[in-house]
This record gives structure tokens, C-alpha cells and sequence, in this order.
């Protein structure tokens, strides 16, 4: 019964932020795609199963039926109340894959759905259906404003889906009084300047720490505005390039226990090759390395089950694409990963806590001058953005719907391309979201990280077993 039990719940400042960001360059929802298939004999998928198998569900979370409500005078953050308007039918559209219906049809389909803002009156989501997928599938994309959920959120939503049981929605009215809302959010803002203090004192203390931890580092650590321009520092237009490449996780991380590092620095090496290749093929490769920025979660456990918001930080990292060997800039990532997770460490949740002090009206007009001025285009903020989830390690089922494949990314803030990978249930996915008028061929630069992958491999001696990719599933 969603929304019967669910008081009206304000935005923290990071949740805040992804609002104020969003504008025609800037697009701050992320994409859900899972690729639906039947969970027993004789079941046919249809797009109205699978709107059924959602809809029957979705009081699991809540936020899905709750929508904006602003506080007067822009005191405050918004607040999150339940949507007594709300029509499923709203949110829900078809679209059918031109035939065969693989991963190049499919793809090219949710690179036209995936561009475009939410409309704010209603609750931040939208779903696609898409019909006519090979195998009798049914693909399901969700554009979810990142608001909602950051990729721990996203992983508790898609179990609550699954594990739910079905119900109709009841949504009660629990939006506050005008006067409530002013009122409370003056408590509130007093409340948070009453911490101000305590922040202004840890921030001196953190940039002290994380200063001698940069003078003793053994590899230089990038700094949020160090990037070199390239083409990817080019303002993206509202068109939207996208595309997904499935691998086995045993791969990934064969490659990663043969080396001694983590997934992750896998997956930063396979970015680094990529973007190495992609711009000695169609830009100049520029003598001082690419960065790039990774979410990294900084949830405590008690907020482990958590089904709205945001909670994580970020650090900076080289991609080390001056070097021209795969196996040395491994290394010098694993290296600066180490200072990276040291830094961040010493930094803590100082960036949550500072959100809660935005002015999102003033972020806004600061984020669009920014992105339409000269600066945007010496590419100083991160232009290539990458992310890692680690996702379900079972493939999750909904009523009648299996969840075969599932991939993820989050928006293009400043940069012009966004890798995210999302292991799920054996499978290493990878989703590409990038300006079209930057990257036009998703594939090409997905082509790249899969061969930064089969170097590491055959430079481990294990060599490359694509036999090993199911149909469907390959980059081709």
C-alpha cells in the first residue's frame, strides 16, 4: 500500500544538488534497463505482463508514487510527498524494436528514448517497454532521476520489486500545510546551521590530511579541476549516444586475481585503454594524463536498506593514458587508486554535509553559465565519468518475468562520456551513455575497453575465450 505509512520526507542537499543540475546539457536521471525473459515453460512476455508485474509491485517503493513538493521562498529543500494524482498509464510507454531485435536495434531504440527531462509535476520516473526483443524477451527501461537513488539504492530497489508481494496501490494524501512547510523548514535550516561550526573545523582538519597525504603519495593524484582538454571536453547536445556490452565476471576477475588488483581497477584500465584509443583515433591524445571521477559509497549500515536518496562521495583518479603499455597503466592505476581511497578515507562524508548549505536556484544559474561558457570547453572538470556496482550476484524474478541481464548509468554532469558497470548474477555489464555529437558510435569506444580486456588476458597468458560469451550477449 504505497504512501499509507510514508510521512513527507525532505531531500538531502546531495539529493537537492542532482535537482538543481538538471537543464537541457546536463540530463540528471540515470537509466535502469533490464532485459526481462519467462521464469517458466509456457509463459509469453507481453508488454502488458510486464506493466502488470510492476504495477503490482510498486508499492515496494515508495518514492515511485511520490512526487515534488517545494518549500515557499525556497527555504529549504524539497520535500517528497505522496502523488494523490498519480496514473500508472502516465508513466508507462511502448516502443518495438525494429527487427531482429539484438543488441545494436535495441540499443539504437534507447539512445532515442534516453535524452530529455522528467516532468517534474509528476513522480521522477517513466518506463519503456520494449517489445519485439530476440528470444521472445521484452526489454524494460527506467529513466529514474538521480534523486531517487544513487547505485546502492538502485541494487535495493530492483530486490524490493522482486521480492514483493503483490498489491493495489493506496495512496494517502500527506502533503503538509503551506504554513507547515515554511515553518519546518526554518526548524530545519536552523538545525543545520547549528552544525556548521563542527563542518567549517572538520574541513580545515580534512584539508590538512588529505594535503600531507598528496606530499607523500609515491604517484601524483589529480585534482577535480586538472582534466586536458580533448574532444570529450566538448559541450554535449541533448542527443544521447547509448550502448551496452555484456562479459563474464569470472573474465574480469580472473584478470584481476592474476594481477593482484581489484575489479575495479580492471574495469579503470579497460576506461584508460578506451579512451586512450578513442582519442589517438579521432583527437590528439594529450601528453598529460585523462582523470576521472568514481562515485564511491559512503552509506553506514543502518542505512544499508534504504530504498530513496544518495549517499556517497567522490575521488579522483588518473586513467594513466600517457602510458603506452596496458600492463604499466594498470599499475599506475592501482597506485593512484590506493592514494585516491586514502584521500577520500580523510574526506568522509564532508561532501554530503556541505550539500546540505546549497542554494539550488543559484547552483542552477551556475551550472547552465558554466556549460555554456569558454571554460566548459578547456575540459578542466572530469569529461569521462565511470562507475561500478556491484549488483544481485542471482538473477531476480517478478511474478512471471525473469531478469536475464540488467544495466545501469548515471548523467553527464560535466563530462561528455559515462561508463558504468553492474555485475550482476555472473555477468559483467556495461553501459555506455555519452553526448552523440561527442561519441556517435557507442560501439566503437565499447570495442576499445573489450580489447583493453583481452590484452590484460593474453598478456596473463589465459588468452581470450569469446565461446565463452553467450549469443546475444557479445559486442557484436
Amino acid at each position: 500500500m504505497s504512501g499509507a505509512l510514508s510521512p513527507p520526507q525532505r531531500l538531502s542537499g546531495l539529493d537537492a544538488a542532482f535537482l538543481a543540475l538538471d537543464n537541457r546539457y546536463s540530463q540528471m536521471h540515470t537509466l535502469k534497463f533490464a532485459v526481462l525473459e519467462p521464469n517458466q515453460p509456457g509463459v509469453v512476455l507481453t508488454p502488458e505482463v510486464v506493466a502488470e508485474v510492476l504495477r503490482r509491485r510498486l508499492h515496494a517503493v515508495p518514492c515511485y508514487t511520490q512526487k515534488l513538493k517545494f518549500v515557499p521562498l525556497g527555504l529549504h529543500h524539497p520535500l517528497l510527498v505522496n502523488a494523490t494524482d498519480f496514473r500508472f498509464e502516465d508513466h508507462i510507454h511502448t516502443v518495438t524494436v525494429p527487427q531482429p531485435g539484438g543488441r545494436r536495434e535495441r540499443d539504437a531504440i534507447i539512445a532515442d528514448i534516453c535524452g530529455g527531462t522528467l516532468d517534474r509535476r509528476r513522480p521522477l520516473w517513466e518506463m519503456w517497454i520494449l517489445d519485439g526483443l530476440a528470444g521472445g524477451r521484452v526489454g524494460c527501461l527506467i529513466k529514474l532521476h538521480h534523486t531517487l537513488a544513487d547505485g546502492r539504492v538502485a541494487a535495493n530497489q530492483l530486490l524490493a520489486f522482486a521480492n514483493a508481494e503483490e498489491a493495489d496501490l493506496n495512496v494517502t494524501d500527506n502533503t503538509p500545510t503551506t504554513f507547515a512547510l515554511i515553518r519546518d523548514g526554518l526548524a530545519d535550516r536552523v538545525r543545520d546551521l547549528g552544525n556548521i561550526l563542527a563542518l567549517i573545523c572538520d574541513t580545515r582538519r580534512t584539508m590538512q590530511a588529505t594535503r600531507a597525504i598528496r606530499e607523500h603519495a609515491p604517484v601524483r593524484i589529480p585534482k577535480l579541476m586538472s582534466s586536458p582538454p580533448t574532444l570529450f571536453a566538448e559541450r554535449v547536445t541533448p542527443a544521447r549516444t547509448w550502448g551496452t556490452a555484456s562479459l563474464l565476471l569470472s573474465q574480469v576477475t580472473a584478470v584481476a586475481k592474476h594481477y593482484g588488483v581489484s575489479v575495479n581497477d580492471v574495469l579503470l584500465a579497460m576506461l584508460s585503454g578506451a579512451v586512450r584509443g578513442y582519442l589517438l583515433a579521432h583527437g590528439t591524445l594529450p601528453d598529460d594524463p585523462v582523470p576521472t571521477m568514481l562515485p564511491v559509497d559512503t552509506s553506514s549500515p543502518e542505512a544499508a536498506d534504504e530504498l530513496q536518496g544518495n549517499h556517497w562521495s567522490a575521488l579522483m583518479t588518473t586513467l594513466a593514458t600517457d602510458e603506452p603499455d596496458a600492463v604499466e597503466r594498470l599499475r599506475t592505476i592501482r597506485a593512484s587508486m590506493n592514494v585516491a581511497k586514502q584521500i577520500r578515507n580523510a574526506r568522509g562524508d564532508l561532501l554530503e554535509r556541505w550539500a546540505q548549505y546549497i542554494n539550488a536556484a543559484l547552483l542552477t544559474k551556475a551550472a547552465t553559465a558554466y556549460l555554456e561558457s569558454r571554460f566548459a570547453a578547456r575540459g578542466k572538470f572530469p569529461t569521462v565519468g565511470v562507475s561500478n556496482v556491484r549488483g544481485p550476484d542471482s538473477a531476480a524474478s517478478a511474478g512471471s518475468a525473469k531478469v536475464a541481464e540488467f544495466y545501469s548509468v548515471g548523467p553527464l554532469p560535466t563530462s561528455a562520456v559515462n561508463v558504468t558497470a553492474w555485475s550482476y548474477a555472473g555477468q559483467f555489464n556495461i553501459s555506455l551513455l555519452a553526448g552523440r555529437n561527442v561519441v556517435p558510435d557507442a560501439y566503437e569506444f565499447l570495442g576499445l575497453m573489450r580489447d583493453a580486456l583481452k590484452e590484460l588476458s593474453d598478456r596473463a597468458g589465459m588468452g581470450w575465450r569469446a565461446e565463452e560469451l553467450s549469443e546475444g550477449r557479445s559486442l557484436s
